[in-house]
């Protein structure tokens, strides 16, 4: 997979990073999670999502035989996923994640609470699935643009979208940081995904919430646009995100889509 980066950073604070992130090239998928729970399960659980949602993927997807379509017009040269298969694929991976962490956890005391927010990007020729549960965000650059394509799973979330509260206030609510889904919850909670038409020069950005919790927008997509390589983008961002006390783990990807096809 070419023009993707990404940098895990423990911060200047957590004694240790419980974050994770991994691209799988022959998926064409990129994802980042990161770990909650006490002791090393936080650790254990970010490691899981990024090891396994690509596994889960591909073996859902049987060999891709039974989602690829004959190529449409403007589609390029090769089959794609139906859009809608791929986003129930994803969601049911997603799923099936979720129950497998959610079992460790109930099987050994030490992992008692253990999950992880994940957010991840799947290519699938033209479009682009981006799937998310918790506080982890994805964004899109298009155009010297910046916008969030995730919305945050979380209580003070809830709050700013019913008015309750700004988002000067979220940054310091005591609710802060507490989701209201994740990868490991009890229950069978579906993840979020949504699909967009791929435009020559985009930029995915998928990061922890030890980025934008301390790095605002117009920093995030100066970066973006100053930088030529992608990995040159998340060392910006990590050390911006040091220089401001890096109170959380930092994790960062970032993808160059090229030309849409």
């Amino acid at each position: 997979m070419t023009g993707v980066a990404g940098v895990s950073d423990r911060g200047s604070v957590r004694a240790e990073n419980q974050d994770a992130w991994r691209a799988d090239e022959s998926l064409g998928l990129v994802v980042v999670a990161d770990g909650m729970g006490g002791g090393p399960a936080g650790a254990q659980a970010a490691a899981i999502v990024a090891e396994r949602l690509p596994e889960l993927v591909r073996r859902r997807m049987g060999g891709g035989k039974r989602l690829t379509t004959p190529p449409q017009t403007g589609e390029g040269t090769r089959g794609v996923l139906r859009r809608r298969a791929a986003r129930r694929l994803l969601r049911e991976a997603v799923l099936e994640l979720s129950r497998e962490i959610l079992r460790a956890s109930e099987d050994d005391p030490e992992r008692k609470g253990m999950g992880a927010t994940a957010v991840a990007a799947w290519r699938c020729g033209p479009v682009v699935h981006a799937a998310h549960q918790g506080d982890s965000r994805a964004y899109l650059f298009r155009g010297g643009v910046l916008n969030k394509l995730t919305a945050d799973h979380s209580i003070v979330a809830l709050l700013v979208r019913s008015g309750e509260i700004t988002e000067e206030e979220a940054g310091k609510h005591p609710a802060r940081g507490q989701l209201t889904r994740f990868v490991g919850m009890p229950g069978d909670v579906y993840c979020e995904v949504q699909t967009l038409m791929i435009k020559d020069g985009d930029r995915l950005l998928l990061c922890t919430d030890g980025l934008w919790g301390v790095v605002n927008d117009d920093e995030i997509a100066a970066a973006l646009a100053r930088q030529a390589e992608p990995e040159s983008v998340c060392g910006e961002l990590i050390e911006l995100a040091k220089r401001r006390g890096a109170p959380d783990n930092v994790t960062t990807a970032v993808w160059d889509l090229g030309d849409a096809l």
